[in-house]
């Protein structure tokens, strides 16, 4: 079976379940504007939403950062007999915001990137995931980074996002050793998802699904957790084999953009992100009863493996860099030595130039004034009277010549003997310049020669990456369907796509706050003083725009059976304020009545009431546990389904509409979701909708209609599916 998918340009109805108001961006035409990382919209190139990636630990009313680090330890336990000999619960609630100075500095500089630009605001996140790092040093002394923990970080109004987890005893240790500095080597490293748009790519890619199943790192199956590292590993495996494969006409850069999209699209058709918070996953995954390596373990050790790669790779970089530089610097110097001889040399011909124009102005100005002179003009004369007698006693008055006569045109002729002498003057300079440009001539024809021979080898240096972190160790779950047979996904249309944004912070110095009880806290869990046990209650897997979409509430009851037989109830609900109030932080407490069983003293049961939008109930049976802490898993959970069609072969039926369908099922009810597509000009025909499916379910019914010019209609009827891509291409026969 081969089937083509082409991705779609803009729909004229975009739906996306749970999706914000906020403009659509372009994530693979990010520019750069001083510090930020700006995205344009998709239907106007001109206005810009910049990425809030400027971590800080929040702050309360009175100053202290929202943060807590609840230690319990059992110094009557060994761990290694194989059980707990303590651990720790970390809470942390983390500003993603920009100052206002570098959001200035950014719209100064978007003004000379894109002229015209506009910078609108925040893009909108729409989950986000992070890992806790820390390094310390190993039986040899050497560091080396530790993953301490790893989970979602549900995403709340004002750019803030929550933080928990439940920590192991080592991982408590690493991390109290780095609190007490003052410069924790202490990391938080976070991954945010954003909705967006591919700009269209001349690129094609093929995979053949039944291959690629057949990898070596794929044949456990659903029941192992895979690491992030281990399917890019295993793709570059398949990519080279030619399972699966990608064409495109541009650059390598380019290239390496593609790469990434197939990869995230491919990840996206077989696994599942593993819902996991730090805390019921993880304790499952590292059970001492599971035959599979601890995941925390092994994703430190692909961590600690991938960083210590990459510094590798960044040391031949550094030293292929040091090498360019020597090369660049002698290109450099060559470059500035010609254009130093050259610019002598222009500047000589320029001024030689220069003067033999002066001189011709001089010519032009002599023969103006010699074409003035009248030779035929009589020379003037000045006479001088004189009184003599005249005719019968009368006076004679007679002119007597005194001087020789003026010639008029004396004047101008002058101006040209002296305009002739000006002449001479320029043509005598313009001749040593022109002399001394001949002299300079080789030096310049030589520094051109050693220009060119060096220019050659001149390149811009390398850039170093980045050290992995919460990519690699980021885990997922195989789905129960399987995509069959082969595919081809053309890329040459806008495609509907997730960008994965990545920031890292140090969480800063805490060391002032080792003694506040409200941030650090540790109790010895035999001690009989300690009166209460505060557990702390989060949800896990859950975001910010979950309540008010698909949840309602959420009940927690804590129970409580002591030692002399009496009972103890504790409850809480949790709604959508209460969820961003709180920051995803519930304590439910209980004190010590009687109770001389330190390690029993910690047991306790509770159940969950989740309430979803539209009557839906789920009640839960008691759940037991013991230590300080509840993770909850809501027992639905978003499922994403994919609409794809050739906008060609729709508009060659002449198709007008396109109406999905989406039957599923929550709390045993049907429910309908519809999915309105109209194709306009160029536009294609991708989209998204979400379904609340139950957590281990994917299955599901469409039904597509499609509207023809002229009132015709086709369907295809109900059809039953697990797969996460429906094709609205394929009509029905006849």
């Amino acid at each position: 079976m081969l089937r083509k998918l082409m991705f779609g340009s803009l729909v004229a109805v975009m739906l996306h379940v749970g999706a914000t108001s906020a403009a659509q961006v372009v994530i693979d035409r990010a520019v750069r504007a001083g510090d930020l990382t700006l995205f344009p919209a998709v239907d106007k190139p001109n206005e810009f939403y910049y990425v809030a990636d400027k971590l800080q630990l929040d702050r309360r009313e009175n100053n202290k950062p929202v943060f807590s680090f609840l230690r319990y330890v059992n110094p009557a336990i060994s761990e290694s007999d194989g059980r707990s000999a303590g651990g720790a619960v970390l809470h942390a609630v983390v500003k993603l915001g920009v100052p206002e100075d570098v959001l200035d500095d950014a719209r100064q500089a978007l003004s000379q990137v894109v002229p015209g630009g506009v910078l609108k605001g925040p893009v909108n996140f729409k989950s986000g995931t992070f890992s806790l790092v820390s390094s310390f040093a190993d039986e040899q002394g050497d560091f080396t980074d530790k993953l301490v923990g790893t989970g979602k970080a549900p995403i709340f109004e004002g750019e803030k996002a929550a933080v928990s987890l439940r920590l192991t005893n080592k991982g408590a240790d690493i991390l109290m050793e780095s609190f007490r500095r003052t410069a924790p080597d202490i990391s938080f490293s976070f991954e945010m998802e954003m909705d967006g748009y591919l700009a269209p790519k001349q690129a094609l890619l093929e995979a053949n699904f039944d291959t690629i199943y057949k990898h070596k790192a794929f044949k456990a199956g659903v029941a192992t957790p895979y690491l992030q590292a281990e399917i890019d590993t295993a793709f570059d495996d398949l990519q080279r084999s030619g399972a699966i494969k990608l064409t495109q006409v541009g650059s390598d850069e380019e290239m390496n953009k593609l790469i990434s999209a197939a990869y995230e699209k491919i990840s996206a058709m077989m696994f599942d992100k593993a819902e996991t918070n730090g805390g019921t996953a993880i304790k499952a995954l590292t059970s001492s009863t599971s035959s599979s390596a601890d995941l925390l373990d092994k994703a430190s050790k692909l961590l600690t493996a991938s960083r210590t790669e990459v510094r590798k790779d960044n040391e031949a970089i550094e030293k292929r860099n040091d090498t360019q530089a020597v090369k660049n610097s002698a290109a450099a110097e060559a470059r500035v030595s010609f254009e130093r001889q050259n610019a002598k040399y222009e500047n000589h011909k320029k001024r030689a130039a220069n003067e033999s124009a002066r001189a011709q102005r001089y010519r032009d100005r002599i023969a103006e004034l010699k074409a003035s002179i009248k030779p035929n003009d009589p020379p003037a004369t000045l006479a001088t009277p004189t009184v003599g007698a005249g005719v019968a006693g009368e006076s004679l008055v007679t002119a007597v010549p005194s001087d020789p006569p003026v010639d008029p045109n004396e004047a101008t002729k002058k101006t040209i003997v002296s305009l002739e002498a000006e002449v001479a003057k320029s043509e005598k300079r313009a001749a040593d310049f022109n002399s001394s440009a001949d002299e300079l001539s080789p030096q310049v024809a030589e520094a051109d020669k050693k220009r060119a021979a060096t220019a050659e080898y001149e390149k811009d240096l390398e850039e170093v990456e980045s050290l992995p972190s919460i990519s690699v160790v980021a885990s997922y779950k195989m789905k129960k369907s399987r995509v069959r047979g082969d595919f081809k996904i053309d890329l040459n249309k806008y495609t509907v796509a997730t960008q994965k944004l990545r920031f890292d912070e140090n969480i800063g110095d805490l060391s002032a706050y080792l003694d506040d009880e409200d941030l650090f806290k540790t109790f010895d869990i035999t001690n009989s003083g300690v009166a209460r046990n505060d557990v702390i209650v989060s949800l896990d897997g859950l975001e910010g725009r979950d309540f008010g979409e698909f949840v309602n509430t959420v009940s927690v009851v804590l129970r409580k059976r002591h030692e002399n037989g009496e009972f103890t109830l504790r409850d809480l609900r949790i709604d959508k304020s209460g969820f961003s109030n709180n920051a995803n932080k519930f304590v439910l407490s209980y004190n010590r009545l009687d109770d001389r069983n330190s390690q029993k003293w910690l047991d306790f049961d509770y159940k969950v009431n989740w309430n979803f939008f539209g009557g839906t109930a789920v009640n839960q049976e008691w759940i037991s546990e013991t230590g300080n802490s509840i993770v909850l898993a809501p027992p639905y959970r978003r499922y994403t389904v994919e609409m794809e069609g050739d906008p060609d072969l729709i508009k060659e039926k002449g198709v007008r509409l396109v109406t999905v369908k989406l039957f599923y099922k929550t709390g045993g009810e049907e429910r309908v979701r519809e999915v309105k597509l109209r194709p306009k000009g160029d536009a294609g025909m991708s989209t998204t909708a979400d379904l609340v499916l139950p957590t281990d379910e994917t299955g599901y019914a469409y039904q597509i209609n499609w509207r023809m010019a002229g009132g015709k209609s086709l369907s295809s009827g109900r059809i039953e599916t697990t797969d996460s891509v429906i094709f609205i291409d394929e009509f029905p026969e006849g």
